[in-house]
């Protein structure tokens, strides 16, 4: 799992196809994941990005056959 920093209102269509790709937010419906693990020490307004590294459905997306695996525990929507 890779950590990396990220503002979403600086994002584009391209990232946003990369970010569903890595597993940084849900391939269904694009809301990002951040890391529980880290966003406690974070100041406010920062956030780092949960990196699955493969494509993910966020808990509410996810099916049994839906083709996905489904989000890390360690992952909270943005």
């Amino acid at each position: 799992m890779k950590e990396c920093r990220f503002e979403v209102s600086k994002t584009n269509m391209g990232q946003i196809a990369n970010d569903m790709i890595e597993g940084r937010c849900c391939a269904l419906c694009g809301q990002y994941f951040i890391d529980l693990r880290r966003s406690k020490d974070l100041q406010k307004g920062e956030e780092y990005a949960f990196e699955h590294g493969i494509p993910v459905a966020c808990d509410d997306c996810w099916e049994k056959d839906c083709g996905y695996e489904k989000q890390s525990s360690f992952a909270v929507i943005l």
